[in-house]
C-alpha cells in the first residue's frame, strides 16, 4: 500500500550577510547534540561549478538523506530547490517529493540555520541545520519497524508453515502456503523479493509433485434421467497419508433442453480420510462420456497475477503440475426405451406427396437406434393409412402386430425444395415424427425437423436428405424416452 506523503519542507531563513561570512556557526564543525526534546541532522551540499543553488540542492538531499537513515528506511527523492538573493538575504524553499520505498513519514521537521562558504577552488558548500521532533521521530521510527515487520511476516510466516505443512505429509495445504508467500513477496517492498518469489514457487510446485490421486476404477453405469450406479471416487494422498479437505474440480458433459451438449463444472472435496466422493446428477442422454476430477488451485493462482513476465517459466511450471493432479472417469448411460420392442413406420412423399421409395428416414432412425442397442424393426408403410390420422394408424399397428410391438414411431417427411446449385443440387426436407405406446395410445414424444441435404447427384442427395433427418429423429428419440 503506498503510504508515501507529498514533504514539503519549508526553509525560510533570512540571514544577514550571509554571502560575507567568514566564521562557521558552531554547529558546523561540532553538530549539536540531541536533547530530550529534539534530534539535530546536518545536510552538507557543494558544487565545484560555484552553483550556490545546485549546492543547496544538494544538502538538500542529504538533509532528508540523514534523517532516513536514522528511521531505518531507504527512499527515493525529487528535490527542487529554488533560490533567491536579495540585498544580502537568503531565502530558499526546497520542495521534497518522498516517493516511498518504506512507507516514511517526514513531518514535525525544521531548517534551523544554514550556512554557505567558498573554497579557494571556487566550490561552493552549502550547510544545512534541521531539527525533528524526539517524540514524534521515535515513533514514527516505531512504526516504520512495524510495518517492516509486518511485510516480513507476510511472506516469512506462511513458508514456515509450509515448510511444517510439507513435513508433516499436507502437501496441499504447504503449496498454498508457499503460493500465500510468493504473493506477499511480490506484493510488498520485501529485500531480496525476486530470491523470496522463486523459492516459494518452486516449493509449491513441488508440494503439488508429491500429491498422489487414486481412482476407484469400479465400472460405472445409468439409465437415462435416473441415478448412476455409482459415485465417482478417489483418495488423494502424499505417500501413507491421506489428505483431508482438499477441493477439487469436477466436469462432465450434460445436455441442455435445446439438445445441445455443454460442460459442468462443480466442486468437492475430500473428506477425513483423504476420499472424494462425487455422485453425478442424472443424465440426460444416451451414451459414453467422461467425468474428470482435478485439484482445485483456482483462487491461490489468482493471487499470482501479479508477478510479471519473468517468472513466466516458474508459472507454467506450477500450472502444469497442477493440471496433472486429475483423474478422468468414463460411464456409460443407456435407455431403458431400448428394451421396448418398438416398431417404425415412416412416410416420405416428393414435393407433390407422392410416395418416394426406399423409405431413408425410417432407415436413418432404424440405424440411430440400433447403434445404440434399440429392439427395432422396419414395419411396411401403407400410404392411404396416413391419409386417415393418428387415431387409425395407432389402431390399425396394434391389431396388425398382435401384441408384438410395444411402441411405434410414426410420422410423415416431404421435399419442401430442390434446386441446381453450383457443382450439384440442393435438397431440403422436413417432418414430424411421434412415438405412442401401442398399449396405452399414449404419446410420448412428438418431433419436428427440417434436413437440407448437398450432393452431385439428384437421387443420391434426395436420400441422404431422408436418411440425416431420421438420424436427427433418432438422437432425439435416443436422449428423450425413457
Amino acid at each position: 500500500m503506498r503510504t508515501g506523503m507529498l514533504f514539503i519542507v519549508l526553509l525560510s531563513v533570512l540571514l544577514s550577510g550571509c554571502v560575507t561570512i567568514t566564521t562557521p556557526p558552531e554547529w558546523v564543525n561540532s553538530p549539536p547534540a540531541e536533547t530530550a526534546e529534539v534530534f539535530y541532522f546536518i545536510g552538507i551540499g557543494s558544487d565545484t561549478q560555484g552553483n550556490a543553488a545546485a549546492a543547496r540542492e544538494q544538502a538538500g538531499y542529504n538533509l532528508v538523506g540523514d534523517v532516513t537513515r536514522f528511521l531505518g528506511v531507504q527512499v527515493t527523492a525529487e528535490t527542487t530547490v529554488k533560490a533567491k538573493d536579495y540585498l544580502g538575504k537568503f531565502e530558499s524553499e526546497i520542495t521534497q517529493n518522498i516517493q516511498e520505498i518504506s512507507g516514511a513519514r517526514i513531518a514535525d521537521f525544521k531548517v534551523l540555520d544554514t550556512y554557505q562558504e567558498t573554497l579557494d577552488d571556487g566550490t561552493v558548500v552549502v550547510y544545512l541545520l534541521g531539527s525533528y521532533d524526539r517524540e514524534a521521530l521515535l515513533l514514527e521510527k516505531e512504526r516504520l519497524q512495524a510495518l517492516f515487520q509486518e511485510r516480513l511476516d507476510a511472506v516469512s510466516v506462511p513458508e514456515a508453515k509450509g515448510d511444517a505443512a510439507l513435513a508433516r505429509g499436507d502437501g496441499y495445504n504447504a503449496a498454498v502456503l508457499f503460493i500465500e508467500a510468493a504473493a506477499a513477496a511480490a506484493s510488498g517492498r520485501i529485500e531480496n523479493a525476486d530470491v523470496k518469489i522463486q523459492r516459494n514457487l518452486t516449493k509449491a510446485r513441488n508440494a503439488i509433485a508429491g500429491i498422489s490421486l487414486i481412482g476407484e476404477r469400479a465400472p460405472i453405469s445409468g439409465f437415462l434421467q435416473e441415478e448412476l450406479s455409482g459415485p465417482f471416487s478417489l483418495t488423494v494422498s502424499i505417500g501413507e497419508n491421506c489428505l483431508k479437505d482438499v477441493p477439487f474440480i469436477v466436469n462432465y458433459v450434460v445436455r441442455r433442453d435445446t439438445g445441445k451438449k455443454a460442460v459442468e463444472t462443480d466442486t468437492a472435496r475430500s473428506d477425513t480420510q483423504g476420499v472424494l466422493t462425487y455422485h453425478r446428477s442424472p443424465a440426460a442422454f444416451v451414451g459414453t462420456d467422461t467425468l474428470t476430477i482435478s485439484l482445485d488451485l483456482r483462487s491461490d493462482l489468482e493471487t499470482l497475477e501479479i508477478l510479471d513476465d519473468s517468472y513466466l517459466d516458474l508459472m507454467d511450471s506450477l500450472k502444469q503440475e497442477i493440471r496433472e493432479k486429475q483423474v478422468t472417469f468414463q460411464y456409460t448411460i443407456q435407455s431403458r426405451a431400448a428394451l421396448i420392442p418398438t416398431a417404425v413406420m415412416v412416410l416420405d412423399v416428393d414435393r407433390s406427396g407422392n410416395p418416394v421409395p426406399d423409405g431413408n428416414t425410417a432407415a436413418g432412425i432404424l440405424e440411430t437406434l440400433t447403434a445404440a442397442g434399440f429392439n427395432i424393426v422396419l414395419i411396411s408403410v401403407n400410404p392411404e393409412l396416413f391419409q386417415l390420422g393418428d387415431f387409425q394408424i395407432i389402431e390399425t399397428v396394434r391389431e396388425s402386430s398382435g401384441g408384438k410391438y410395444k411402441r411405434l414411431i410414426f410420422g410423415e417427411v416431404k421435399i419442401d425444395d430442390y434446386r441446381d446449385a453450383d457443382h450439384g443440387h440442393i435438397v431440403k426436407v422436413s417432418g414430424s415424427i411421434k412415438v405412442v405406446d401401442l398399449e396405452s395410445g399414449r404419446i410420448l414424444l412428438t418431433d419436428s425437423r427440417i434436413k437440407s441435404s448437398r450432393g452431385s447427384r439428384p437421387a443420391s442427395t434426395i436420400s441422404a436428405a431422408f436418411n440425416g433427418i431420421g438420424q436427427n429423429f433418432g438422437e432425439q428419440i435416443l436422449n428423450s424416452l425413457r
